[in-house]
């Protein structure tokens, strides 16, 4: 990397060794002390074991509501809801309903009447050349 650049300090952990399961070879195999006599590696370690630990618990009570959300879902009964698409349809239809009803009842204009009212041809029979 170059000067200047921020990048992470990664380092790695041997699990067991966080845990205190390692056996340690000074002494041949007999008698290996697992814990280490480093007081800050401890620390150390004693911090990443209290995350982890944290971790797992956040985990247990999401998977503990995820299981309440679960049984809530099962025990309400299942309603299908209208999509915003299929109700503004419904409306519109409706809508175009109740058009055409007002419309049978209301009289058809008749825009050439006041032209035949005008030139008193109403109810008179016009052949083709006159009209």
């Amino acid at each position: 990397m170059n000067e200047g650049d921020i990048h992470p300090i990664i380092k790695e952990y041997d699990r067991d060794a966080i845990h205190g399961l390692t056996k340690s070879n000074d002494n041949n195999g007999i008698g290996g002390d697992n814990k280490t006599d480093d007081p800050l590696l401890q620390q150390e370690y004693s911090i990443i074991l209290g995350r982890e630990k944290n971790c797992f618990n956040i985990i247990k009570e999401q998977e503990g509501i995820m299981k309440q959300d679960e049984q809530k879902v099962k025990e309400k009964p299942l309603t299908l809801e209208k999509s915003l698409h299929d109700l503004a349809r419904e409306k519109f239809s409706q809508n175009i309903g109740g058009q055409e009803e007002e419309g049978n009842d209301q009289k058809e204009i008749d825009y050439l009447l006041p032209y035949l009212e005008k030139h008193n041809l109403v109810g008179k029979e016009i052949d083709k050349e006159k009209a």
